[in-house]
């Protein structure tokens, strides 16, 4: 049980690290893009499908990959669950991207950032899943 609560308070401690780069990354860059540009505003409609979207179901979709790669599996296996989580999360998008490209393209390079920083933030597991041990060193 306590490495059960273990693992489950780490997935939201780097999903909260995770969501926190995406979001902080998009406004950011949204601001900046609206002080250089007289054209930034959206509409009610892009609002709704930003904070329903980028910031409800990415929140949800980090954390359930979080929650995914504490599993005992093989890298190659985490790998395809990231594309595959990134790969649905932005079939959200697809409708958005005709109608507001550009600030679309910036929505989903912040959430493939978000999902990508996994690596950094777990980066002590994907090492140890990669390094060769001691033992087959000593051998060649």
């Amino acid at each position: 049980m306590t490495t059960f609560l273990l693992n489950l308070f780490r997935a939201l401690f780097v999903s909260l690290l995770q969501w926190l780069l995406a979001i902080g990354t998009h406004s950011l860059l949204y601001n900046h893009f609206t002080e250089l540009t007289a054209g930034g505003k959206g509409d009610i409609g892009w609002g709704l499908y930003i904070y329903f979207g980028f910031y409800w179901l990415f929140a949800i979709a980090v954390f359930i990959l979080n929650l995914l790669w504490n599993i005992k599996m093989q890298v190659k296996y985490k790998w395809m669950v990231l594309m595959g989580i990134i790969l649905l999360y932005s079939l959200t998008w697809l409708d958005g991207w005709s109608y507001r490209p550009y600030k679309t393209l910036l929505v989903m390079s912040c959430a493939v950032m978000g999902f990508a920083s996994i690596v950094l933030f777990r980066y002590k597991t994907l090492r140890n899943a990669i390094t060769i041990p001691e033992e087959t060193q000593a051998a060649s």
